[in-house]
Parts: structure tokens; sequence; C-alpha cells
């Protein structure tokens, strides 16, 4: 499922993982905060999360394996 994730959405997605606010990503990425919300539900759709802690835990077991 991550590999469907363009460039954009995996920085999103690791943003999310570190615990940031959709503002903080907004800034560190140099896009607006709409865009990351936009991204986030792209990232939560391709990953079939229901929630962002079931979202943050596939991403753990994926870079654990």
């Amino acid at each position: 499922r991550m590999e469907t994730l363009s460039e954009r959405e995996r920085e999103v997605l690791d943003g999310l993982v570190d615990g940031k606010a959709n503002k903080v990503i907004a800034f560190d990425l140099d896009i607006s905060a709409r865009t990351v919300e936009v991204y986030r539900g792209n990232v939560m759709s391709k990953m079939q999360a229901d929630s962002l802690s079931e979202l943050v835990r596939m991403v753990m077991i994926a870079r654990l394996a």
C-alpha cells in the first residue's frame, strides 16, 4: 500500500507519523494547510486506514519489516 503513495503523500505521511499538526506539516513543506488535508485524505484512502492511529500502526509495522 505504501508503494501507491506519491512522493508528496509520503512526505505528509511522515509528518503525520511524527505527530505534527496539519499546519506544521504545511509550513515544513511550503504548501497550504488545505493541501495537507487533501493529501492526508488521499493517504488514508490509499492505505485503507480508518483512523490516524491505525495509519501510524501500519506505517510502524511496515518500517520494521
